[in-house]
């Protein structure tokens, strides 16, 4: 029962806490440990062993209940993680027994009618038993550091496939029946078939432990694709919207220019003030011209947006060369990859020091896509990705993601870095419509 109430307490420790959470943890462990104390004990009957088993877990989990203000099946989740984790170290604290004694595992003559008295253990009694309990320990803590706080960066717990979990659980439940099998029935006395049935339910229970917080991941990977594919449709909408307005805007500046000349000839303005007038005009109808539409719409637009914070960029693009991605996809990468430039450098006070650089090119079968630019703080790296400095973390990085899944999807890479005081996204593509030719 202690084995199992430390389990869960680990497993729970990130879930939403009920008011007056530590008397509710008292109360949890208080009637855990009497029930468990009070519970008849039958030695070598196995039915019995799985039922007694199996129902001082279901009064634990009913407990854990009253403790944390989330939904049965947050609970039953934390629940069969720690009895998995119980589960393991159990057998993989016999499984290092048996094979270090050749012979069964002599823990405090459990599972046994032998009756041991604790003030009398001999040296070997003592060094077992300190195996049993440290190899317990030292599992929690590695499985708290693999799998415990994958409970907390999903946030909210949320398990989104209720049968994966039910098979989690039968698979255990199937494990600790077979493993009960074996002791009681054959009382764990043959070294060969203990070996073989403790080395077998540590890997069954592993495995398990995979399964199940491979539903946290899932869950955390499907709701940032969902964000994504959310971006991905704004900025479609985005671009759709900036383009007629950049077409019905460059027109007018056309216009404008032709009436300020007319104006100018008829009032006999100074040639050098009508020019004067034009050059700030300009800046408003410099489209840029890649060889791609949607490229040079999304240039246009972040140029604009750099002349208004005095920053400088300067591109050297060969747009013909991305013909084979979509409008959507070309807008979402560059409008993501240059918005968080803009917002990198916008932080340098000297409006000198803020530059962006952009160069897109064909280089055999593959085109490149390079972006760098200056920074007031080097930018430090989690994962490959840079880590966020902004107070919502969980609203930050998706721009970088998309970009990296835009990239896969063309079956590209997309590399991260700081080089010679420059932070440098690298996007390489393959050249889909080249190798077709090529074919």
């Amino acid at each position: 029962m202690v084995e199992i109430l430390v389990a869960e307490i680990l497993c729970t420790v990130y879930l939403k806490k009920r008011s007056k959470y530590p008397l509710r943890l008292a109360a949890y462990i208080i009637v855990s440990l009497a029930v468990g104390a009070a519970f008849p004990v039958a030695v070598n009957n196995f039915p019995y062993a799985c039922f007694m088993f199996f129902t001082l877990f279901a009064i634990t989990v009913g407990l854990l209940k009253l403790l944390y203000n989330e939904p049965w099946i947050n609970i039953l989740f934390c629940s069969v993680a720690a009895y998995t984790v119980q589960h393991f170290a159990y057998e993989l604290a016999n499984l290092i027994l048996i094979v270090a004694l050749r012979n069964s595992a002599p823990i405090f003559g459990m599972y046994t009618s032998t009756e041991v008295d604790l003030t009398a253990l001999s040296q070997g009694q003592i060094i077992y038993a300190l195996i049993y309990v440290l190899g317990y320990y030292a599992v929690y803590g590695v499985f708290f550091v693999i799998f415990g706080k994958s409970i907390k960066k999903s946030g909210n717990l949320e398990v989104k496939r209720p049968y994966l979990l039910l098979v989690v659980g039968i698979g255990l439940i199937v494990d600790i029946v077979l493993n009960s099998g074996y002791v009681y029935l054959s009382k764990g006395e043959d070294f060969a078939s203990g070996l073989i049935i403790y080395s077998s339910n540590c890997m069954c229970c592993i495995l398990l432990l995979f399964v199940q917080f491979g539903l946290i991941r899932q869950k955390s990977l499907e709701t940032e694709l969902s964000f994504v594919r959310k971006l991905w449709a704004q900025d479609k909408e985005q671009y759709e919207l900036f383009k007629e307005n950049m077409e019905m805007f460059n027109l007018k500046c056309h216009d404008m220019k032709h009436q300020i000349r007319e104006i100018g000839a008829n009032k006999g303005i100074p040639h050098e003030a009508l020019e004067e007038i034009e050059s700030k005009i300009t800046v408003y109808d410099s489209v840029v011209k890649t060889g791609n539409d949607v490229l040079d719409t999304i240039l246009t637009e972040k140029n604009l947006k750099c002349n208004r914070d005095s920053i400088t960029l300067t591109c050297v693009a060969d747009g013909k060369a991305l013909s084979f991605v979509s409008d959507a996809d070309l807008y979402a990468l560059f409008g993501n990859a240059l918005d968080n430039a803009i917002e990198a450098v916008s932080r340098i006070p000297e409006a000198e020091k803020r530059i962006i650089g952009l160069s897109v090119f064909a280089s055999g079968n593959f085109v490149a896509v390079e972006v760098h630019n200056t920074f007031a703080v080097a930018p430090e790296f989690e994962n490959g990705m840079p880590k966020t400095t902004k107070a919502e973390r969980e609203l930050h990085g998706y721009g970088v993601k998309s970009i990296k899944l835009i990239a896969e999807k063309y079956g590209g890479d997309l590399t991260l870095g700081v080089r010679d005081g420059l932070f440098n996204l690298n996007v390489l593509l393959p050249n889909n419509k080249r190798q077709t030719c090529a074919e």
